[in-house]
């Protein structure tokens, strides 16, 4: 803080739910929690543990495995979000499989593996060809889109395709009818924060 004290407590998501559950296991099915997707471009939970020219670039590497290993532990598990964050489905596929090597060679092994990949803004590479035949060899099995109209799951013997909702400010303020089922907004959101059109 500016008084120059090292502050640690529940600000941000993963300590905030896991103090949740500590007051109420019940919250938890078989110990479950989410599922992280990690980019790779930017390293992985703040260190850039692709930056070959970075002086701590070890001790990074093995930091992020720890942190890795903590988040499993709790019940955490890991998904690719691609390695740029690019639409996949705007991508030839020399750019698919070199974006997903990156990610594979730069992530994959610092946080124990992965086979969930989560399109980015939903943008998938269909479901047949070359793109998903290279996909499914590099051992992604579920395959996670954006929520639109409606939930959606097909669940097929070697890959499952399903949507998923983004829970973010931006989502909340203009699609409130998508979370109904689980919250009131007008009970979450602070009538004090500006809107988004401001």
């Amino acid at each position: 803080d500016a008084d120059g004290n090292e502050l640690t407590g529940d600000y941000d998501f993963i300590p905030i739910l896991e103090s949740f559950i500590e007051e109420h296991p019940d919250f938890s099915l078989r110990n479950a929690r989410g599922i992280i997707g990690l980019t790779g471009y930017a390293g992985a939970f703040g260190y850039r543990i692709n930056d070959e020219t970075s002086a701590t670039l070890e001790s990074d590497r093995e930091t992020v495995k720890a942190i890795a290993e903590k988040l499993r532990e709790d019940g955490w598990c890991f998904g690719s979000n691609t390695y740029s964050y690019s639409s996949m489905a705007a991508m030839t596929y020399d750019e698919i499989t070199a974006d997903t090597d990156s990610w594979l060679k730069e992530i994959v092994d610092y946080i124990g593996g992965a086979d969930v990949l989560f399109y980015p803004y939903g943008d998938d590479v269909g479901f047949t060809g070359d793109a998903f035949d290279y996909l499914l060899e590099k051992g992604f099995k579920v395959f996670c889109g954006v929520w639109a109209s409606a939930d959606y799951l097909d669940v097929q013997s070697n890959y499952v395709h399903e949507t998923r909702r983004g829970v973010d400010g931006y989502n909340l303020y203009y699609n409130e009818d998508s979370y109904k089922q689980f919250f009131n907004l007008s009970e979450i959101l602070e009538s004090s924060r500006p809107s988004w059109e401001e």
